[in-house]
């Protein structure tokens, strides 16, 4: 682009869905972009969008992004997580907090590279709340919150937790920052149709309800997205365990998945910047 047309362009936002694991092909999508020069004015995340899109507003570029990603091992998985409670959620989250806030130096959200918004929900009014200001680390730690995983938290007067139960995939947050064009990451749509021993545990049933439950809510966002980027990632992906997971990111798979999905989209992407 020109430097007229870049400075009379519209401004980008970047919705980024929640989906645990699969989430991590956000890394892949942002490599994407930001190789092939596409601004990105605005970031909004849900639970893994939030993780993943709040650590490249602090770091403002993918490499760093990867390399954070690629080299997460088991330390990191204990410093993280290692703090059990067992009466509002198995964990109390505050080892989350003290891990990401070693990791971004305690940023806060209004000093980020990237302007951002983490999404999450008010368990006392089931409404979404967007987190745009504070320590970066609380907001993430809110964001991920998923029920009986983690306990709530517990913020001016409301009680956070995932935003996936209500927007998991933020379009109309990033419009509300001041996008004009919304490029929307959904990492979950290609989870669903299912075989019947795809169903054969309880653990299983779970997650496909909880999946069905986020495909719902995303399908009706989605329709307000400019752009639409589905990774197309593999149902055996969703297999549980800390070994499983620690394998999975190592594999760089699902970066390339996210990778190659948001290529197919530069052209369109690029063609409304023009406009």
């Amino acid at each position: 682009m020109s430097k007229k047309e870049l400075k009379n362009r519209k401004k980008v936002g970047l919705a980024l869905s929640g989906g645990g694991w699969r989430g991590i092909a956000h890394v892949g999508v942002l490599k994407a972009l930001e190789e092939n020069n596409i601004p990105i004015d605005f970031i909004a995340g849900t639970s893994a969008g939030a993780l993943f899109g709040g650590l490249y507003s602090y770091f403002g570029n993918y490499k760093e992004l990867e390399n954070f990603v690629t080299k997460f091992g088991y330390r990191d998985l204990f410093k993280a997580v290692g703090d059990p409670r067992m009466r509002k959620g198995i964990l109390k989250g505050q080892r989350m907090i003290k891990y990401l806030n070693e990791l971004t130096n305690h940023a806060k959200i209004e000093d980020l590279k990237i302007p951002f918004s983490a999404v999450t929900t008010d368990l006392l009014t089931a409404k979404p709340h967007y987190i745009r200001n504070g320590n970066l680390s609380e907001a993430i730690r809110a964001s991920i919150s998923i029920p009986m995983l983690f306990q709530p938290l517990n913020k001016d007067g409301m009680k956070l937790v995932d935003g996936g139960i209500v927007e998991n995939l933020p379009i109309k947050c990033v419009k509300d920052m001041g996008a004009k064009i919304v490029i929307a990451v959904d990492v979950n749509t290609a989870y669903f149709p299912l075989k019947e021993n795809d169903l054969n545990s309880t653990k299983k049933i779970t997650m496909a309800s909880i999946r069905a439950v986020l495909n719902k809510v995303s399908e009706s966002l989605s329709l307000e997205a400019d752009v639409l980027i589905e990774p197309k990632i593999s149902k055996n992906k969703d297999s549980s365990g800390v070994r499983y997971f620690l394998e999975f990111v190592k594999e760089k798979d699902i970066i390339k998945t996210g990778y190659e999905s948001t290529e197919k989209s530069v052209k369109k992407i690029k063609s409304l910047l023009r406009v």
